[in-house]
């Protein structure tokens, strides 16, 4: 019986280790067949990659979008592929390394490649599996579908693109739910000449998110004036907004009457009461309800430009106890604010700013819910202790007030919770120096804009490093205040007919706290290095110079030795200066100064402009070169040239002094403006060429030139001048690959001959009129984008204030 057990045991034993012997004795018996299969499924493998891929390239090119996991799947092959390549290599030089030591027998070898390869092929035909059938474009249906959303559109682009951006990314249900919409008529309400519009861009309307849908219904609030200063609702879209205002939804329901004409707005009691906007902006309101209104759910009231608007009475006020962000300005006959202002403690905004009549604001004490209060341009005389209770604001703008002659004490510091501040202390009489203490004391403080009247008003020690962002103006009638301006910018504006040195040394860390710094109508300034050189305006990396009339050059070492005899190790070497000038400037402007004639007078070796950007210059009529050729190599980064009203102006590179030899300027076979990407040249009456001498520039990223009234200017220069980008210099196209800015040039001269404009000569004095009405055009340009900016943040302030009381 044990004998038995025992053989049997022995048997199953034996046929299991002789299994197991058998399969690996296989392995090494078929390592060359086992890899050859392995090479052929990776072969296998390559080819379904290559057609999965075939295919992606041909959606791509049609415009399909891509199904989940098909970009997927091919990095996974990819990585596959170069892993069996990689063990084929390894195998590959096994077997020579066997053969080359006459180790044919190496069972050992031939185990482990035959072994891995029968183990490595499934997963090579299961990836092969999952790429075969793949269906790349996304559903046909989604295609037909498309196709008809855009046909409804009419194929007019304001619809297509509302519509697009609205189902962009969205799914196929979303996609037949639009087409559906589309196909549906608009409401009888609507006016049947924007019928189609509206059903249109309420689609889109409603695929925005709340914020965004808020923001559309308040620019509906808003005049839509016919101002080139402004920016515009086109007309269509207006219409829509104000449909969709006017029904509204479960949180904005918006009454419009801007611009209309109203003399008088008497509604009546009851019928405004689901309504949480009111705009009754630019009319001529002189009559509104002595009555209580019922508006329990009105937020926003904006009742500005009304010139003969009278007091609110007390029934009104009462009747809209609810609302957070009334809208007052420049409302012409607007003298004081009704005692009833009290009942109004929900308010959150209070927009006062253009009315120069109004001169008490002590009665907003009572509104200590503030946060945002702007009195920027009215006839206020102080900001009373009074305004201290208002200790939830967050952004007081009391700027060009040009009667406030008085700011009691205490009550800056009482507004600890302020983040914006922005104050003109220009015609006040006493106390600026301690204000500012108090100013520099508000730890919540974000952003400051400051305007006071002379230098020695800024306490030494002014900290500007706290705020994020800061104007500080000494000097001038006006702030030099840009409502669209970056808050987080520093900016340090100085406006004085005499700049005080002594104050800009012992405040030179607000100097180099700048990020721009603005020298504005400084008589005694004639160049910025070495004349404020310890000031640290080597450092600056934007600067402005306008209206500095004895301004000569930026920089002048003719007497830097004399300048710096204190301490002369530290700034010359062997009889040389050690220093590179200008080396962080990105940001140069130099405006109608009339006395400038170069733009540096020292060697070419101090000059560093490698930072460089921006580079504007307008009305300098005694300049009449710019950049040598060496300077010019170093500008890698400059973008943007503008240059205009420059009389004088010949040339804009030049190949150096008259004693540079040839072989010395022409150092390089070529220079190349790799980042210039916009050229502006205006009236520029002597100029001749862009640039006199025989190299090659490079042009790689130039796409916009324009040059007008450029009566002089025949060619852009001998040398050879590639700009591949390049499409149009001002209206004429470069037309055919082997066509040259040349070319052009010679063609827009020709043009303007020939439909026979003149252009005035600037360099008589007597014949200003052409000058003045282009810079009142570049002035209004300038003015429509600081409206479109404007727009944008008053919006963000609104929903932001808007969203949070909610």
């Amino acid at each position: 019986m044990a004998e038995a057990i025992v053989s049997s045991t022995v048997s199953k034993v034996a046929d299991l280790l002789f299994g197991k012997v058998i399969k690996e004795i296989n392995h090494i018996r078929s390592c060359t067949e086992n890899v050859e299969k392995f090479k052929a499924e990776v072969e296998k493998l390559k080819d379904v990659r290559g057609k999965v891929q075939q295919q992606i390239e041909i959606a791509n090119s049609k415009g399909d979008n891509l199904i989940t996991g098909v970009e997927e799947w091919v990095k996974k092959a990819d990585t596959e592929i170069s892993k069996a390549e990689e063990f084929l290599n390894e195998e590959a030089n096994a077997k020579k390394t066997c053969f080359k030591i006459g180790l044919c027998g190496n069972w050992h070898t031939l185990y482990h490649y035959g072994k891995m390869a029968t183990k490595m092929s499934p997963y090579l035909r299961q990836h092969q599996e999952d790429g075969k059938g793949e269906e790349v474009e996304r559903e046909a249906h989604l295609k037909r579908v498309a196709m008809n959303v855009a046909e409804e559109c009419g194929g007019l682009p304001l619809f297509l693109n509302a519509v697009g951006n609205a189902l962009k990314n969205k799914s196929i249900e979303d996609w037949d739910k639009a087409l559906t919409r589309l196909q549906e008529h608009a409401p009888t309400r609507v006016d049947p000449e924007i019928g189609k519009a509206f059903t249109r861009l309420k689609l889109s309307y409603d695929f925005l998110d709340n914020e965004a849908r808020l923001c559309f219904l308040l620019c509906s609030l808003l005049l839509n004036l016919d101002n080139k200063r402004r920016t515009k609702m086109h007309d269509v879209v207006r219409d829509v907004a104000l449909l969709i205002a006017s029904e509204g939804d479960d949180k904005n329901n918006f009454l419009v009457e801007a611009g209309k004409g109203l003399t008088e707005w008497l509604p009546r009691k009851n019928e405004l009461e689901s309504y949480t906007g009111i705009s009754l902006m630019k009319n001529n309101i002189s009559k509104l309800p002595n009555y209580e209104l019922h508006l329990p759910h009105l937020d926003i009231f904006l009742i500005s430009e009304n010139d003969e608007l009278p007091i609110f009475s007390d029934e009104l006020i009462r009747g809209m106890k609810e609302v957070r962000v009334l809208d007052m300005s420049w409302c012409k006959d607007l003298q004081t604010l009704p005692q009833s202002f009290k009942f109004l403690t929900k308010f959150r905004m209070l927009d006062l700013q253009g009315n120069k009549s109004l001169h008490d604001i002590s009665i907003l004490a009572e509104m200590q819910d503030l946060e945002i209060l702007i009195l920027d341009n009215t006839g206020i005389k102080e900001i009373p202790e009074e305004i201290g209770q208002l200790v939830n604001l967050r952004r007081l703008s009391a700027i060009d007030c040009k009667n406030l002659y008085h700011v009691a004490s205490g009550v800056i510091s009482k507004l600890w919770r302020l983040e914006e501040l922005l104050i003109g202390f220009k015609r006040v009489r006493e106390g600026i120096y301690e204000r500012i203490i108090e100013i520099m004391n508000l730890s919540n403080l974000t952003y400051l804009a400051l305007h006071v009247p002379r230098f020695d008003m800024i306490p030494e020690g002014f900290n500007p490093q706290k705020p994020k962002g800061f104007l500080i103006q000494i000097g001038g009638d006006h702030l030099e205040y840009d409502s669209a301006a970056n808050l987080k910018r520093r900016h340090l504006v100085i406006k004085a007919d005499y700049a005080e040195i002594s104050f800009l040394k012992w405040n030179k860390q607000l100097t180099e706290a700048s990020h721009r710094t603005d020298l504005i109508s400084i008589e005694n300034l004639n160049n910025i290095l070495p004349q404020l050189y310890h000031e640290g305006f080597n450092e600056l990396e934007r600067i402005k110079l306008y209206h500095c009339h004895k301004v000569t050059c930026l920089i002048d070492t003719s007497n830097w030795v004399q300048l710096h005899t204190f301490n002369l190790s530290k700034h010359i070497v062997e009889g040389k200066i050690k220093e590179m000038f200008l080396g962080k400037l990105k940001y140069l402007c130099l405006e109608y100064l009339p006395s400038l004639k170069v733009l540096w007078n020292c060697p070419e070796e101090y000059i560093s402009l490698s930072n460089l950007v921006t580079l504007k210059i307008v009305a300098c009529g005694k300049l009449v070169k710019l950049f040598p050729v060496s300077v010019a190599q170093g500008l890698v980064n400059l973008q943007d040239l503008c240059i205009k009203f420059c009389d004088s102006l010949e040339e804009v590179i030049w190949d150096g002094d008259e004693e540079t030899s040839i072989s010395e300027t022409e150092h390089s076979e070529y220079t190349v403006f790799r980042s210039l990407a916009k050229i502006d040249l205006y009236e520029l009456e002597r100029l001749e060429r862009f640039y006199s001498g025989h190299s090659t520039i490079k042009y790689p990223s130039l796409v916009d030139v324009e040059i007008e009234y450029c009566p002089g200017i025949k060619l852009w220069g001998p040398g050879i001048h590639e700009t591949p980008k390049l499409k149009f210099v001002t209206n004429v196209q470069l037309e055919g690959p082997d066509a040259t800015i040349n070319d052009v040039v010679t063609e827009l001269l020709e043009t303007e001959k020939t439909m026979g404009i003149e252009v005035y000569n600037a360099g008589n004095s007597n014949e200003c009129s052409g000058f003045g009405h282009k810079h009142l055009m570049l002035q209004n340009d300038l003015g429509l984008l600081e409206q479109l900016a404007s727009l944008r943040k008053l919006m963000k302030g609104v929903i932001q204030l808007v969203l949070q009381v909610r």
